[in-house]
């Protein structure tokens, strides 16, 4: 399936409205470098941003693992300066060079301040992990999840945080941890690897 092109209009909010910060029009952006890489064999894309400015206290990193409802087009590689939007559900980049891309859960409607913009070409996902914004990932920390080695828990999907009917979990022990929002009927897993890294994924319901 060929990714489609949608349009959307872009204003930043920059705290959190009346609703908290899961509200659905709540989208937040980092500017920075960013790496994007896909793996077709695993239906799975990672995002990487190094940011111009502090993501957190500790962090000016924040890594994204992308699961990709299957069917879906998978994005090109892509590498360059941008910004990076994030909302519960949705991640978006919007490249220097006019790379226009957006993640977004098929049942999500498009925030507010993302209705007008145009030429964005659009990837359905169904489960968003966030690593990397208390402390940032190794190399190999990221090496591992590109390649779908990240320690991630059993399949039968056995979980130290969340489990079925979950569709948020997250896991942190020493400052290092991941978390994850996942859309029915996917469910949210957070477990440990045998070599102690947080692992967040989205396991079918």
């Amino acid at each position: 399936m060929r990714a489609h092109r949608i349009g959307l209009a872009l204003v930043l909010l920059a705290t959190a409205s009346a609703q908290g910060p899961t509200a659905p029009d709540l989208v937040h952006g980092y500017n920075g470098e960013i790496i994007l890489t896909s793996a077709p064999s695993r239906a799975e894309s990672v995002i990487v941003l190094e940011s111009r400015t502090n993501v957190s206290e500790t962090s000016r990193q924040l890594v994204l693992v992308l699961q990709h409802v299957r069917g879906h087009a998978l994005p090109a590689d892509w590498s360059g300066r941008g910004r990076l939007l994030v909302s519960e559900g949705l991640a978006a980049i919007i490249g220097d060079d006019g790379t226009r891309r957006v993640f977004i859960f098929p049942e999500k409607p498009l925030p507010r301040p993302l209705m007008n913009w145009r030429d964005w070409e659009s990837f359905g996902v169904f489960g968003i992990a966030r690593y990397g914004e208390r402390t940032p990932l190794t190399a190999d920390h990221i090496t591992a999840l590109r390649e779908g080695n990240g320690g991630q828990p059993a399949p039968q999907c056995d979980c130290d945080s969340g489990g079925p009917g979950s569709t948020q979990c997250s896991i942190t022990a020493g400052g290092v941890g991941c978390s994850v929002t996942c859309s029915p009927p996917s469910y949210a897993c957070c477990d440990w690897s045998s070599a102690g890294q947080p692992y967040c994924k989205c396991c079918s319901g």
